[in-house]
């Protein structure tokens, strides 16, 4: 059944060292919108710069990430654990300096630092950052991805009964696909593609692995043998090739062995299973 959302970007900020933790907050953000999006009126769509920014020259990097994602945020989720990231020019790293671009637009950010597992001087370097933070609100700290989790989940319910549907009485609403960066609000319209069994079961199953991968096998004389959360699938190498010709999963390496979730394919798999009434 079609109905109408208001679409809140939520931005990832981290350096690139914890890839396991900015999926564990984009698989919350996804479980909110299947509990709680047609309720609520609210889809959260998870922004970051691995995701929704482009390889642009002729301009500062940090600007470029800056202008395609961080603007349209209206939640900021900063993690940090072993590096603080790379300097910007204006600030110690980009992910500071999206925090603080954030900051000072008035917008909400949630902020964790994990335990340090790194070199000694880059603890100091967080740990440094870190007691900045304290002075000027809380912070969450978290031992592994499972603490990380069951922490945000309740954080970000918190943070979303705060939002205010203000923009509906600002400006008219716009329609625009759900899963193109661009826009903080949007209708989401409900529509489903019609895609055939097979093509629906690996974008089901691949958006519940925990790493939001499919790793295919290919031998000499044998049919092409697709694996997702230690499920082996075989005759659906036709599905696989839909799935990447929607651009719902890209190719994790270059001999097409692996691969991932694209955003895209994480907000057409929760419409399916919202619209279906597949559990997550």
């Amino acid at each position: 059944m079609p109905y109408e959302a208001i679409v809140y970007n939520v931005m990832i900020a981290s350096p690139s060292d914890v890839e396991d933790e900015r999926r564990t907050i984009s698989d919350v953000i996804i479980k909110w919108n299947y509990t709680h999006s047609m309720n609520s009126g609210k889809v959260l769509l998870p922004l970051g710069w691995d995701t929704h920014s482009a390889p642009l020259l002729g301009t500062r990097p940090q600007d470029v990430i800056n202008n395609m994602v961080l603007k349209h945020a209206d939640v900021l989720v900063g993690i940090f654990k072993d590096r603080l990231g790379s300097p910007t020019g204006k600030e110690p790293s980009g992910t500071i300096e999206e925090i603080n671009v954030h900051l000072s637009l008035g917008k909400p950010v949630l902020l964790y630092f994990g335990e340090p597992t790194g070199s000694e001087e880059q603890r100091i370097a967080v740990n440094a950052y870190k007691e900045e933070c304290k002075k000027k609100g809380l912070i969450g700290e978290y031992r592994d991805c499972p603490a990380l989790k069951e922490k945000f989940t309740d954080h970000l319910q918190l943070v979303i009964n705060g939002l205010k549907d203000v923009k509906q009485k600002t400006r008219s609403l716009e329609i625009r696909p759900i899963g193109v960066p661009g826009e903080s609000l949007a209708i989401v319209d409900g529509y489903v593609p019609d895609i055939d069994e097979k093509t629906k079961t690996l974008l089901i199953e691949v958006v519940q692995d925990p790493k939001g991968q499919i790793c295919v096998s290919k031998f000499l004389g044998q049919p092409v043998r697709i694996k997702i959360n230690n499920v082996e699938y075989i005759d659906f190498e036709e599905a696989l090739i839909k799935l990447e010709r929607s651009l719902w999963i890209k190719k994790a390496d270059n001999e097409g062995r692996i691969f991932s979730l694209t955003d895209l394919g994480y907000q057409e798999a929760i419409k399916l299973k919202a619209f279906e009434g597949i559990g997550g």
